[in-house]
């Protein structure tokens, strides 16, 4: 279990508790599997979750900042100050939460191992389109998106030896499937040929 703190964030928001939990059963270490199933050499059956935070924003987007800025008062120029950055006191961190199951097996010269697995990242940093009554003031980042991905893995590899020399082939194969489950709504972001929408893959 970490919990982890980032002065990046404001008091209250600052700190994270991110758990991982793994653990494994091995079938082949008992005897009876063994003797039903003699061509088995290993198997191995695995289930993981965990959870890591994200704190990429910049330096105090928690707080309010002013500069100095030139106005006009009975016509001639003075210096006042001007709020250059909106805040967002509820800045907080960014976090993906990653399930995987999965099998390592050995058959004969065979060996190799099948993944399946869910990552969802919640509270994904974004910039949100602000109205222009804010003026020219930067506006920081808003824990505004969700993006999930699923997907499955196989690895492959055969074991084998040809008169004194040795050999392995070994290959892999993924399918990924993602998806924006939360952005901004009907509105894209377009940049480039690219473009991320709400309900459809990223770009």
């Amino acid at each position: 279990i970490g919990y982890t703190g980032s002065e990046q964030f404001p008091t209250g928001e600052r700190f994270g508790w991110f758990p991982a939990v793994s653990g494994g059963w091995v079938p082949t270490q008992y005897d009876f599997l063994r003797e039903k199933i003699p061509f088995l050499n290993f198997l191995k059956i695995r289930a993981s979750y965990g959870s890591l935070g994200n704190n990429s924003v910049g330096d105090y987007d928690y707080q309010m900042f002013y500069s100095a800025s030139n106005y006009t008062l009975n016509n001639s120029v003075q210096i006042g100050m001007a709020q250059r950055a909106l805040s967002n006191a509820g800045l907080t961190w960014e976090t993906t939460y990653l399930t995987n199951v999965g099998i390592d097996f050995g058959v004969s010269k065979l060996s190799g191992n099948v993944d399946f697995f869910v990552k969802n990242t919640k509270g994904i940093l974004i910039d949100l389109p602000a109205p222009l009554v804010h003026g020219n003031a930067t506006v920081p980042k808003s824990n505004a998106a969700q993006v999930r991905n699923r997907g499955l893995e196989l690895n492959l590899t055969w074991t084998d030896r040809i008169g004194q020399v040795d050999y392995f082939v070994g290959g892999n194969v993924s399918y990924v499937k993602n998806k924006v489950t939360k952005f901004k709504g009907d509105e894209p972001s377009i940049s480039g040929t690219n473009m991320i929408l709400e309900g459809q893959p990223i770009n």
